[in-house]
């Protein structure tokens, strides 16, 4: 058995390859159906942008069964629309008036039953995503947005009666609303192929942001000139 240079079995700044890096290398050198291939995309740094919320609307993953708030932002720096799928509990998408406290925190993963399978703790994913008493949930944080920049719903638009209702009043609370939104790359291990491609993270009211010169400290304000 050979081994490989030790030039090959470490990165330019001289720290070891991981055993996942290394068998990519190695198979990159022996991959006999390769028809040639383009630079890796390069490093990009986290970036932070003015625009508003295009519209909002119930996306429902076929596959999955699984739903999702989609939140569609545009980016006045660049013109281009991004999108962002906040997650909903299955049972609260079902009925919005579930008990909260009643929904199930956790499936156990048959493959490692000390463990629960990821996004099956619904109550969790209610409280980061939905609502909690700090008033931090997602779908809290963006109504105050909306709350602050004076947005009301009409005094005889009746309550919602099931997610679409749900789902449709958040889309005329913060459709048009300004926003500064954050986009950064996937650190998702197990999609490597990703780790470049900038994706939506999240909104902020954007006077906070404007009026706050340390705020989105790390990021690129792309509405400033670049140096």
């Amino acid at each position: 058995m050979t081994t490989a240079p030790a030039a090959l079995n470490q990165t330019q700044s001289g720290k070891p390859l991981s055993a996942e890096e290394q068998a990519r290398r190695d198979f990159l050198a022996t991959d006999s159906l390769s028809t040639g291939a383009l630079p890796a995309a390069p490093k990009r740094d986290p970036e932070a942008h003015r625009g508003y919320i295009k519209g909002i609307s119930l996306h429902k993953n076929e596959q999955k069964g699984t739903f999702s708030m989609k939140i569609e932002a545009h980016s006045e720096a660049n013109g281009k629309d991004y999108d962002y799928y906040l997650p909903l509990p299955s049972a609260f998408a079902r009925d919005i008036t579930v008990d909260a406290n009643a929904l199930p925190t956790g499936t156990p993963d048959p493959q490692n039953p000390s463990k629960m399978l990821p996004g099956s703790n619904q109550r969790e994913t209610y409280a980061i995503r939905i609502a909690n008493s700090d008033g931090t949930g997602e779908a809290q944080r963006l109504r105050l947005i909306a709350w602050l920049e004076g947005k009301r719903f009409p005094t005889d638009m009746p309550a919602p009666a099931n997610i679409e209702d749900w789902v449709m009043m958040h889309n005329y609370l913060l459709t048009h609303t300004r926003v500064v939104f954050t986009l950064k790359a996937d650190a998702n291990p197990s999609e490597p192929q990703f780790a470049n491609v900038l994706k939506l993270r999240g909104f902020f009211r954007e006077q906070d942001i404007l009026t706050n010169p340390k705020a989105m400290k790390g990021y690129i304000r792309t509405w400033e000139p670049q140096r």
